[in-house]
């Protein structure tokens, strides 16, 4: 039984026994010849007081007349709060004395409304049990009045809402701690964001103005090597070999300087959407690389066409292919395949029409990666051959900021294969088995 229907059921049994008790004093008033009535209604009080007893509720019943003086109470009493109803109906102040004395204003404020108009109050007190420790009691408190309408009696229920409103605390505790925690977080994030922007903006700026720097050391030294000439007639092996090495780490210098450049504006413009017709997008990437590697490219396309910014995937692909190429052992034995098809992955399935994505393979025959370098080669400047180190954390950056992963696989002499998703775009779907 619950709580509220323990208390509909109290509340109904006290009315009841109101009713007897009035019937009784009635009685009393009564010839001889109405005394087997009172019997009767004795009968009857004793049994609804044994139901009373039997409620896992306090049921109470409190007389106004001069002064509020308790006539009644269930023995519930004593396992709510540690009293016998003896002892707390000898004391017609211990009720408010156990009353937490916070709560003493506000239940004299309620019971003055219950007195004035005769209204319901259904308030949560704490009490202090016989051990001082507290109670959280929710009380059903009513006025049953005489036939002249004048206030008689005060009856109630109480039941034990501790556990109710301590789980509600902590709950409260719980939601606090996590709302400071998400305001943290927000700043945190706002911090971060702030922060990765002053870094972003320096990294910008910094590979910007040592373009120029960079431009100058080496027109110097063509200069340098122009004017030794011209002395000189003829270079010796060890001046030509140093001015290579340092023709060398300069251009590597440019590329870093420029690499940093486009790095820093991945995600700084908004997307210039296109429509993109993939087979013919594929080829002329593989045709604008054919000039820099004799190795062989195809590509298999099962969604045929996608809406983005063809700079952003150009650069991705382009990536990943060129990767492939200057790490290859034997480019003229070379092969890097790309196949397009829908995005099935689990998420993918699940993702509503304008959030389909287009899953990208990019598999060659070379040299291979040693799983344990998986992480190292997304880093900047973290190149396992000698590179610039920036291709593949611009690939991971922009994969990223279009909501998806890049993944590999690869084994060393087994080739590797990198994955990734983008974005259909607005209002388009993957066609699936695009090349028939």
């Amino acid at each position: 039984m619950s709580s509220d229907e323990s208390a509909l059921e109290a509340v109904a049994a006290l009315r009841a026994l109101a009713d007897i008790g009035d019937g009784v004093q009635a009685a009393e008033a009564a010839p001889q010849a109405e005394v087997e009535g009172e019997a009767d209604a004795g009968a009857e009080r004793d049994r609804l007081a044994y139901l009373l007893d039997r409620l896992p509720a306090v049921t109470f019943s409190a007389e106004i007349r001069g002064g509020l003086r308790e006539v009644f109470i269930s023995r519930y009493l004593e396992k709510l709060l540690g009293y016998t109803p003896s002892e707390w109906l000898s004391s017609p102040i211990l009720w408010y004395q156990r009353l937490h004395p916070e709560e003493r204003e506000r239940w004299n404020v309620e019971f003055a409304r219950v007195l004035a108009l005769g209204e319901t109050v259904e308030a949560t007190y704490r009490f202090m049990a016989r051990d001082d420790s507290v109670r959280w009691i929710r009380g059903s408190v009513s006025i049953q009045r005489d036939s002249s309408g004048a206030p008689r009696y005060v009856q109630g229920v109480a039941v034990d809402v501790t556990e109710q409103m301590l789980a509600q605390q902590e709950v409260e505790r719980t939601n606090a701690l996590l709302e400071e925690q998400m305001e943290q977080t927000s700043q945190a994030n706002e911090e971060l964001t702030r922060a990765n922007d002053e870094l972003r903006n320096l990294a910008y700026v910094t590979a910007h103005d040592l373009k120029a720097p960079a431009r100058g050391i080496a027109h110097h030294l063509e200069w340098v090597e122009e004017e030794l000439l011209e002395e000189v007639g003829e270079l010796s092996p060890a001046v030509r070999e140093h001015l290579g090495k340092m023709r060398v780490r300069t251009q590597r210098m440019q590329d870093m300087i420029q690499g940093l450049l486009a790095y820093s504006r991945i995600g700084l413009t908004a997307p210039q959407l296109e429509h993109i017709d993939l087979r013919q997008f594929l080829e002329q990437i593989f045709e604008d690389l054919s000039d820099e590697t004799p190795m062989r490219m195809r590509c298999e396309c099962r969604v045929s066409s996608l809406n983005a910014d063809p700079a952003e995937l150009r650069m991705v692909l382009s990536n990943l292919i060129s990767n492939a190429k200057d790490h290859h052992p034997a480019p003229d034995r070379g092969l890097v395949e790309v196949l397009v098809e829908p995005d099935e992955s689990p998420v993918g399935r699940r993702a509503s029409a304008d959030r389909r994505r287009a899953r990208f393979v990019v598999t060659d025959n070379g040299a291979g990666i040693d799983p344990q370098h998986h992480v190292r080669v997304f880093e900047m400047y973290r190149s396992l051959t000698g590179g610039t180190g920036i291709g593949l954390s611009m690939v991971k950056k922009a994969v990223e900021l279009k909501g998806g992963k890049v993944e590999l696989t690869s084994e060393p002499g087994a080739g590797a294969t990198f994955v990734f998703t983008w974005p259909l775009g607005p209002e388009l779907e993957a066609d699936e088995h695009a090349d028939g």
